[in-house]
């Protein structure tokens, strides 16, 4: 898979994601570990436990550096562990929201079926 397509892969799942708003929503992918998993997370639930502008200058300089050592990851908070989790977009395989499921196949590409959730 050719690198623009991987990225345009990974704006792809981004947009779904992002078009959730405040719903709460469902995320298939496989952890680094191999197991596949499905988390349920909404989106500005993130943004209470973020500290934003109060940031120490280390964590702000620590943040962009993950971001652009791995842009793959995704920041998501997971609704069963009240925590924030990061997804890997290269390894998602579904999105179930507001009663669509779009999936992608793995091991990429940025062809996308959206159908109704059974």
């Amino acid at each position: 898979m050719t690198n623009t397509n991987i990225l345009a892969r990974r704006a792809l799942i981004q947009q779904v994601i992002k078009s959730a708003g405040s719903t709460i929503f469902a995320v298939e992918f496989f952890k680094k570990d191999g197991t596949r998993r499905t988390m349920q997370i909404q989106l500005p639930a993130i943004t209470k436990h973020l500290v934003g502008d109060a940031a120490s200058a280390s964590a702000k300089q620590a943040v962009a550096t993950r971001k652009e050592n791995h842009p793959e990851l995704f920041a998501v908070f997971d609704i069963a562990s009240q925590g924030i989790r990061s997804i890997n977009l290269d390894t998602v395989v579904a999105v179930t929201l507001r009663g669509f499921r779009s999936e992608w196949s793995l091991p990429g590409t940025h062809e996308i079926e959206v159908r109704r959730a059974a």
